[in-house]
């Protein structure tokens, strides 16, 4: 899929020249990012309409709120950059994705078996 690598070739290039001789580096990686981006928005739709697949969008966009929740409540509140709090947020994201049955109770189950083991 030729047409996916020149998108996300021409995004990181339009990007690095004209941003990063002003913001420098970090403006380097987020052109990476909206390159893989975009690069993986030409696939999924190029795919879909050869093969599609029925994603379950709904648990997708929860867990990017959830993830992006709990990223931001660690960035913007430096009580919760303490090792013991960020322990108890990384288990609450593992339970946040149980509840959206992102991970099923019985793979976890398989994994608490395979442990005893």
């Amino acid at each position: 899929f030729l047409q996916a690598t020149l998108a996300s070739a021409l995004v990181t290039l339009g990007i690095n020249y004209f941003f990063v001789p002003q913001y420098g580096v970090v403006m380097a990686a987020f052109g990476t990012l909206a390159a893989y981006i975009t690069m993986s928005a030409v696939l999924y739709f190029r795919c879909q309409s050869v093969y599609p697949i029925p994603y379950q969008w709904t648990k997708v966009l929860g867990m990017l709120l959830i993830t992006f929740t709990i990223f931001a409540a660690w960035y913007f509140l430096p009580m919760l950059q303490i090792w013991w709090i960020e322990i108890l947020l990384l288990c609450g994201f593992v339970g946040a994705l149980l509840t959206l049955n992102v991970i099923p109770k019985s793979i976890l189950q398989k994994l608490l078996n395979q442990r005893k083991r």
